[in-house]
C-alpha cells in the first residue's frame, strides 16, 4: 500500500511540474481581458500599499503579477495560478504557475 502511495505522488508531482514547464501561454479573449484588468488592480492595490514597490515598479524592465493563486490539499497538495507580464504598463505575456507538494500541509 505504501509504494503504490509513493508512487501515485511521484507521478503527481512530476505531472504537476511538467505542467509548470509549459509557459508562457495564449489566454482566450476573454480570460485575457479578465488576467490584464485583475494584474493592473492587483499591481495598483499594491502600489497603494509601498511606496517601495511603486518607485521599484518604475525602474523594473517587466512585472510578472499573478493575482490569484488557488491552493489546495491535506497529505497531497497542489496550487495554480494564471499571471501577466506588464511592460511599460501593457500586458505583454501570460504565464501560468503550477506546484505540488506532499506531507503534512
Amino acid at each position: 500500500m505504501m509504494k503504490y502511495f509513493r508512487l501515485t505522488t511521484i507521478l503527481l508531482v512530476f505531472a504537476f511540474t511538467a505542467g509548470a514547464l509549459i509557459s508562457p501561454h495564449s489566454a482566450s479573449a476573454a480570460s485575457a481581458a479578465e488576467l490584464d484588468r485583475d494584474a493592473q488592480k492587483a499591481l495598483g492595490d499594491l502600489y497603494v500599499k509601498s511606496s517601495l514597490a511603486k518607485t521599484m515598479g518604475e525602474k523594473a524592465i517587466g512585472i510578472l503579477v499573478f493575482p490569484a493563486i488557488v491552493k489546495g490539499g491535506f497529505i497531497v497538495g497542489g496550487q495554480y495560478g494564471e499571471g501577466a507580464l506588464i511592460k511599460d504598463g501593457k500586458t505583454v505575456a501570460y504565464y501560468n504557475t503550477v506546484a505540488a507538494s506532499y506531507g503534512l500541509q
